[in-house]
């Protein structure tokens, strides 16, 4: 439990405090931990199945997807993962991110629900053409 972690190891109340919302924030995230370990208990074509009707929508967000084979989106649902950022958090470069919920500063833009950055790194292989952007959370981010 939190709260007895918190008071053995005499963590200071401001740290507390952050501790208590991280866990709240993130409870998005213990929930798909938990389903991905239902997931694995299926057969693969039921996995693939039920991870694809879990992730089309937010596939879907992906514009060079647009077309893809269903082979080929049905495992890439499979790989996805959730994550989740606290503000001023920065996500590390290299990956394909849609947001869930939580908005977050990319280049001059704020993204939100929906939205899909780092695209650049899956589709350009010349590192020379990707975006010089730095992603930074403005809030708690479910990835």
């Amino acid at each position: 439990d939190l709260n007895r972690f918190i008071k053995r190891q005499n963590v200071p109340s401001e740290l507390s405090n952050r501790l208590r919302e991280y866990f709240h924030q993130t409870e998005h995230l213990r929930l798909s931990i938990h389903q991905s370990t239902l997931l694995e208990s299926m057969s693969p074509s039921l996995q693939a199945e039920v991870s694809w009707s879990i992730n089309q929508r937010w596939l879907g967000q992906v514009w060079f997807l647009e077309g893809a084979p269903m082979g080929f989106l049905v495992q890439l649902s499979r790989q996805m993962q959730a994550m989740v950022f606290a503000p001023l958090e920065i996500p590390p470069p290299g990956s394909l991110y849609i947001i869930h919920r939580g908005l977050i500063i990319y280049g001059a833009r704020v993204l939100g629900a929906g939205a899909v950055f780092g695209e650049d790194t899956c589709v350009l292989s010349n590192a020379a053409l990707h975006t010089p952007y730095v992603a930074r959370a403005l809030s708690y981010v479910d990835i």
